[in-house]
């Protein structure tokens, strides 16, 4: 997450990534970590996931904005 995001810097940066299992309900940094070293070798370093449903999400935001600048310069 550091790799995508970079390394915080200043006041909160040791709450950047919280691996305490307490902390995180769902369990997915457990399984990002395992499935990345699974296919590291077949698809090197770039094995950073986006799930279906936040994939389906950003696209939405995308499409909406892209609609309001497209109304904006049009008008």
């Amino acid at each position: 997450m550091k790799d995508a995001w970079g390394v915080w810097k200043g006041r909160g940066k040791e709450y950047q990534i919280d691996w305490n299992p307490q902390h995180c309900d769902d369990g997915w940094p457990g399984y990002f970590l395992k499935a990345r070293a699974r296919v590291k070798d077949k698809i090197g370093e770039h094995t950073y996931v986006i799930a279906k449903e936040l994939r389906r999400r950003a696209k939405f935001v995308h499409n909406e904005t892209r609609q309001i600048i497209n109304e904006r310069r049009d008008a």
